[in-house]
């Protein structure tokens, strides 16, 4: 457990809190790995935890209509995968896959969000990182589009 507080401390999600509310989300917290192509979360399947990335790199990809897979971004060590446990009906919006090898630090939703209902300061903490997660997903997948769509528009 102590190997999982060192790094929990280490992982950017965690900036905000104090070194107590560290030492309390590791009680719900526990380390993952995930081989190249194993899946972390699969689309529209409950959120039952998020994680945050130590090592590695994942994918987050959206199925399209025929069952194509479009990669909508890929992450690395430090960045927090799955904010829709956050939101009901917490089911997952997206898929996210490992490229490589990756270990990660999964956090059991249900939990946090009972330790949300405690402490309304560590509520806010974890919320304003999740909120900033999601900006920063919404920033690159506009960027995404752009770079498209403004290649399609050139061949026309």
């Amino acid at each position: 457990m102590s190997d999982l507080l060192d790094v929990l401390k280490r992982h950017p999600f965690t900036n905000q809190y104090s070194g107590e509310e560290v030492k309390e989300l590791s009680q719900v917290c526990s380390s993952v790995p995930f081989e190249a192509g194993e899946y972390l979360l699969k689309e529209n399947e409950v959120c039952d935890r998020f994680y945050l990335l130590t090592t590695g790199l994942v994918s987050i990809e959206l199925r399209m209509q025929g069952g194509e897979m479009l990669r909508l971004q890929t992450e690395c060590a430090g960045a927090t995968v799955g904010w829709s446990w956050l939101f009901p009906p917490y089911r997952c919006q997206f898929d996210v896959r490992a490229l490589e090898s990756s270990k990660t630090i999964a956090v059991d939703a249900p939990e946090m969000r009972r330790l949300m209902a405690q402490d309304p300061l560590f509520a806010y903490r974890t919320t304003f990182e999740v909120l900033q997660t999601v900006v920063e997903r919404l920033s690159q997948s506009r960027l995404q589009l752009l770079d498209i769509y403004s290649t399609t528009e050139s061949r026309s």
